[in-house]
């Protein structure tokens, strides 16, 4: 699969899916690529294709495209196996962890911050005094 991103925002945001000719399984075999600037770009060695349909992404939250796309290529939805969700589990912990250090690690900063100030504060005093 071939993906080609674009930085111009105005420009179509569109995902062709480029369908060749049935496998031996009865479903289409799916030569997919996705361009955002309106190209078609390929895969290095596309199969002979049958036909396309193209998806407008533009101002589409992530869950409408992909239900467009599960019935486009008559797609299926694979649920995690349990090794994936305890692994999905311990990632979201993991995350947890993370935004408490960040808060710990924030005020170690700010406190040493402040000690900092007093102490330049305290050293333009003395001078002045002197």
């Amino acid at each position: 699969m071939t993906i080609e991103r674009t930085t111009e925002q105005d420009g179509p945001a569109s995902l062709t899916i480029f369908f060749a000719s049935q496998s031996s399984s009865g479903s289409p075999i799916i030569n997919a690529t996705q361009s955002t600037s309106g190209d078609k770009a390929t895969s290095k060695d596309p199969a002979p294709v049958e036909s396309t349909k193209s998806i407008n992404m533009k101002h589409k939250h992530e869950n409408d495209i992909l239900e467009e796309l599960l019935e486009l290529t008559q797609g299926k939805t694979v649920q995690a196996t349990q090794e994936e969700e305890v692994l999905m589990r311990e990632l979201e912990e993991l995350r947890k962890r993370q935004e408490g250090d960040r808060v710990r690690q924030a005020g170690v900063l700010a406190a040493k911050k402040r000690q900092a100030e007093i102490l330049a504060n305290a050293r333009l005093s003395v001078g002045e005094t002197a």
